[in-house]
Protein backbone atom coordinates (compact mmCIF):
# COMPACT_ATOMS: atom_id res chain seq x y z
CA UNK A 1 0.00 0.00 0.00
CA UNK A 2 1.58 3.28 -1.05
CA UNK A 3 1.11 6.75 0.44
CA UNK A 4 -1.57 7.78 -2.06
CA UNK A 5 -3.58 4.62 -1.39
CA UNK A 6 -3.38 5.12 2.36
CA UNK A 7 -4.53 8.74 2.08
CA UNK A 8 -7.40 7.81 -0.23
CA UNK A 9 -8.49 5.15 2.26
CA UNK A 10 -8.22 7.31 5.38
CA UNK A 11 -9.75 10.63 4.26
CA UNK A 12 -13.27 9.27 3.62
CA UNK A 13 -13.17 7.33 6.89
CA UNK A 14 -12.22 10.44 8.86
CA UNK A 15 -14.82 12.53 7.06
CA UNK A 16 -17.58 10.12 8.07
CA UNK A 17 -16.48 9.24 11.62
CA UNK A 18 -16.09 12.17 14.03
CA UNK A 19 -14.60 9.94 16.76
CA UNK A 20 -11.97 8.64 14.37
CA UNK A 21 -11.27 12.22 13.27
CA UNK A 22 -10.78 13.23 16.91
CA UNK A 23 -8.37 10.31 17.36
CA UNK A 24 -6.48 11.45 14.26
CA UNK A 25 -6.25 15.01 15.58
CA UNK A 26 -4.91 13.77 18.93
CA UNK A 27 -2.47 11.18 17.59
CA UNK A 28 -2.30 11.01 13.78
CA UNK A 29 0.48 8.42 13.52
CA UNK A 30 -1.20 5.97 15.88
CA UNK A 31 -4.56 6.41 14.13
CA UNK A 32 -3.04 5.81 10.69
CA UNK A 33 -1.27 2.68 11.86
CA UNK A 34 -4.46 1.44 13.55
CA UNK A 35 -6.46 1.94 10.34
CA UNK A 36 -3.85 0.30 8.10
CA UNK A 37 -3.04 -2.36 10.70
CA UNK A 38 0.63 -1.90 9.86
CA UNK A 39 3.66 -0.48 11.61
CA UNK A 40 4.68 2.07 8.99
CA UNK A 41 8.08 3.77 8.75
CA UNK A 42 8.14 7.28 10.24
CA UNK A 43 8.75 8.97 6.88
CA UNK A 44 5.70 7.24 5.35
CA UNK A 45 3.52 8.13 8.33
CA UNK A 46 4.64 11.76 8.12
CA UNK A 47 3.78 11.96 4.42
CA UNK A 48 0.37 10.39 5.04
CA UNK A 49 -0.34 12.79 7.92
CA UNK A 50 0.54 15.79 5.73
CA UNK A 51 -1.58 14.50 2.85
CA UNK A 52 -4.58 13.71 5.04
CA UNK A 53 -4.40 17.07 6.81
CA UNK A 54 -4.17 18.86 3.46
CA UNK A 55 -7.19 16.98 2.14
CA UNK A 56 -9.21 17.63 5.29
CA UNK A 57 -8.40 21.34 5.50
CA UNK A 58 -9.71 22.24 2.09
CA UNK A 59 -6.94 21.40 -0.33
CA UNK A 60 -9.50 19.14 -1.99
CA UNK A 61 -9.79 21.46 -4.99
CA UNK A 62 -6.40 20.26 -6.15
CA UNK A 63 -7.24 16.71 -5.21
CA UNK A 64 -5.51 14.29 -2.97
CA UNK A 65 -3.06 13.28 -5.67
CA UNK A 66 -1.82 16.85 -6.04
CA UNK A 67 -1.28 17.02 -2.28
CA UNK A 68 0.81 13.89 -2.41
CA UNK A 69 2.80 15.10 -5.42
CA UNK A 70 3.79 18.26 -3.51
CA UNK A 71 5.49 16.15 -0.88
CA UNK A 72 7.96 14.56 -3.31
Amino acid sequence: MDVKDIIEKIVPMLSKDKNLLKDFENNPAKTIEAITKKDLPDDVVNMVVKGVKAALTGDKAGGILDSVKKMF
